[in-house]
Order: structure tokens, then sequence, then C-alpha cells
């Protein structure tokens, strides 16, 4: 399936995951097509939701459990991979 993110899911992605998911972004710079395009199959886009619903969990709500806006972000990226 052709995915084509955000400029800014595809920023968060290309920075996050240089950190804490190497195989990933490996997985999405193999899969480049064209700028932010991407081919990815349904188990490619689970891998990548279920990594940022568990970073969501850890970083995206502050105190009084509301959304960061780092959360939104996050929760933005899962809804657009939800298969």
């Amino acid at each position: 399936m052709l995915v084509e993110f955000t400029s800014e899911h595809l920023n968060y992605l290309n920075t996050h995951l240089s950190m804490e998911r190497k195989d990933l972004l490996n997985l999405l710079e193999s899969n480049n097509v064209e700028g932010s395009k991407f081919e990815l199959d349904e188990n490619q886009m689970c891998e990548i939701r279920d990594w940022a619903n568990e970073r969501l969990i850890k970083v995206g709500f502050d105190e009084n459990y509301e959304l960061r806006e780092e959360g939104k972000t996050l929760e933005g990226l899962v809804d657009f991979l939800f298969v």
C-alpha cells in the first residue's frame, strides 16, 4: 500500500526512530518511493503503529492525563496507520 506521511509525522519518525528503533527507520528508508511516500504492507504499518502507541503511553500525556503536543502527533500517527 502506498502511504504518504505528513511532513510533521515524517519528521517525528525520522527523529525518534533514529534514537529508538533503527530497524523501523531502516524499513522506512528501504521502502521509500519518493519524498514522503512509502510502500508499506499491513504488517509494517502495524509495527510502526505499535511503536507509536507504546511511545504515546510513555510520553504523550501530562500529569493530568491531558495530551501533550507530542501526544497529539503520536495519536495522529496511530490513527493514520490504522488499517
